[in-house]
């Protein structure tokens, strides 16, 4: 009886690690395809000189460019400060 409880605690408990361990990849998977996919808008946008958007359903659109080389820092700074828009990287409110 203990041994069947103490199989059945180490089961819950390692399908909960794995549970959590699977939350914590797929939100990077989505950080960092969603990097990709608003670097790859933003030059759209200076190819077209229309403003695109990453997505039919983002409510945001790229404003600029944010490069500091010397802090390794290359991001796409949205216009408006939405939660969706805030979600995805640093925002310009007007």
């Amino acid at each position: 009886m203990k041994r069947s409880l103490n199989l059945l605690l180490a089961s819950v408990l390692l399908l909960g690690g794995v549970y959590f361990c699977f939350q914590f990849f797929k939100i990077e998977f989505k950080a960092q395809v969603s990097q990709k996919l608003l670097k790859y808008t933003w030059d759209k946008t200076i190819k077209t000189g229309k403003i695109q958007r990453p997505w039919k359903s983002f409510d945001g659109s790229p404003v600029f460019r944010l490069m500091i080389p010397r802090h390794n820092v290359d991001q796409v700074v949205l216009a408006g400060t939405s939660g969706q828009s805030l979600a995805f990287g640093p925002a310009f409110h007007e």
